[in-house]
């Protein structure tokens, strides 16, 4: 009896060992990043591009470059847009500096606020980078389609990429 239990738990765990080893190691991927021309804000921050990675996590990590420093004073709103491929979808997340502070930082996906953590984000020179959970963006599905915006003082100030046929990025979701 005590052998029969002794080769069902070496059983159990080898398969567990092996069903392990076949699945894909995780490894933060690629950053995608979309450019924007520098001057076409309408006013306040202008930006220039903004990448986004998935981490180890599942986690996002964003990053706003701006033309000019990123204001000291004020309210800046720094966003994602994001939406599954189909469509039905979609939300959006970002961060808010007060004073050049995080003030709060949100995930608001398909009509619902997922309170976040007051995340680490680092605010250099003309960069602003966040980690954003991942958790609640899970109904986006296997990939993201994402496009961003900067506000000051709650008006929205430039976009990236620009308004067209291309106006959303894609990345990959874990």
């Amino acid at each position: 009896m005590n052998v029969r239990f002794t080769a069902v738990a070496v059983a159990v765990a080898v398969a567990l060992v092996l069903a392990g080893c076949s699945a894909a190691p995780a490894v933060p991927t690629e950053p995608v990043t979309v450019t924007d021309p520098t001057g076409d804000a309408v006013s306040g921050p202008d930006l220039t591009q903004v990448s986004v990675q998935v981490l180890k996590s599942g986690d996002l990590e964003a990053t706003w470059t701006l033309a000019g420093p990123v204001p000291a004073t004020g309210l800046v709103g720094l966003y994602l847009a994001v939406a599954s491929p189909d469509g039905q979808h979609s939300g959006q997340v970002g961060v808010k500096l007060n004073n050049g502070q995080t003030m709060a930082q949100f995930v608001f996906l398909d009509g619902t606020n997922h309170e976040q953590p007051l995340p680490v984000t680092k605010v250099e020179g003309n960069r602003v980078t966040t980690v954003i959970s991942g958790a609640p963006l899970k109904p986006l599905g296997k990939t993201m389609q994402w496009n961003a915006t900067v506000t000051a003082d709650g008006m929205d100030s430039d976009t990236a990429p620009d308004p067209g046929p291309n106006a959303r990025a894609t990345i990959t979701l874990r």
